[in-house]
């Protein structure tokens, strides 16, 4: 929460409104966006009339994602509440059932909660992919994708302007329980995550659909995005991400192994400037160059390779 009690109340709110905004866009913690009001730029619909921008100041992504977590932190006790009543529920209604019935029933509730976060919005969305046989076809939205988007207009939506102010004014006790009993946004903040986390909890268990937005493997597949270009697949990735990670000695040895072993099995592209990039970017390991290794003289780094080369075996067979 490093924009709590960010400014001064009392020296703040003797100016007007306009003076305000230029407070906050200094401070940087408010800018200024142009807005046509909500209305669609659309010439077939607009033809000749013209729409006025007008200049509107909101807080900065910062400010709205610092303050969703206070209020994620300030609302816990509700949310924890709502969470612990539904699967205290839930679990005494698939007890005893078989896992495919389990399943099942999990299912059903995720898709209506799915359907809940969605709210207004009832547009679905068909995501063409190519298959094996070169034919397009369309999948159903990625649902946890589409929970993400929500949650970041969730974000804006909630970050009203005098909640923020409050919040800059480091006034937690302004949200107490008898804002949360009057204020829909603050309602509908509330049920969204618990919803959300009803979601994660049983996709977690049941496995729906691979979860690349909310969990700890998410921050992974954006890691491995900025690398795809140089390792093959996301799991080679994960696991070398994962050895050089835990390395401690002999480090500068260990990834020249690791690197002729991957090329060996042709599970990553033959670039070492690539790598030395990858090398310097995720573990501040600072390479002038890969050394090519001579394993016929050099018995230790013939075991390393030896090492790695069982350790990822198994994706490389996967790819004949």
């Amino acid at each position: 929460m490093k924009y709590f009690a960010k400014i001064d109340r009392e020296k703040f709110e003797t100016e007007d409104f306009e003076y305000q905004n230029e407070i906050l866009v200094v401070l940087e913690l408010y800018e200024y966006l142009t807005s046509t009001g909500g209305i669609p730029i659309d010439s077939t619909l607009l033809q000749g009339v013209k729409v006025e921008p007008k200049r509107i100041c909101l807080p900065v992504k910062d400010v709205v994602d610092d303050f969703y977590e206070f209020l994620l932190l300030t609302y816990q006790p509700q949310i924890k509440g709502l969470l612990t009543s539904f699967f205290v529920n839930f679990n005494n209604k698939i007890y005893g059932l078989s896992k495919k019935k389990q399943k099942k029933k999990a299912l059903d509730r995720f898709n209506k909660f799915y359907k809940d976060l969605k709210g207004t919005e009832k547009l679905s969305v068909a995501e063409p992919y190519e298959s094996e046989m070169g034919i397009l076809n369309y999948a159903d939205e990625n649902r946890l994708k589409f929970a993400f988007y929500r949650r970041k207009a969730i974000k804006k939506e909630v970050a009203q302007r005098e909640f923020v102010l409050e919040y800059l004014y480091g006034n937690a006790k302004y949200f107490d329980g008898e804002l949360m009993n009057e204020n829909q946004f603050i309602n509908d903040f509330i049920f969204f995550e618990y919803q959300l986390k009803v979601c994660l909890a049983l996709n977690d268990k049941f496995k729906f659909e691979e979860d690349l937005y909310f969990s700890k493997l998410a921050k992974t597949k954006i890691q491995y995005d900025k690398y795809s270009d140089l390792f093959y697949e996301f799991e080679v990735f994960l696991k070398a991400y994962s050895i050089i990670e835990k390395l401690t000695a002999n480090i500068s040895t260990e990834v020249d192994c690791l690197y002729h072993s991957l090329e060996e099995l042709e599970l990553i592209v033959p670039s070492k400037i690539k790598y030395k990039n990858f090398l310097l970017e995720e573990f501040n390991i600072k390479k002038a160059n890969i050394v090519l290794l001579e394993l016929d003289i050099q018995p230790k780094n013939a075991a390393r390779v030896k090492k790695y080369m069982n350790l990822f075996l198994k994706f490389a067979s996967k790819n004949e």
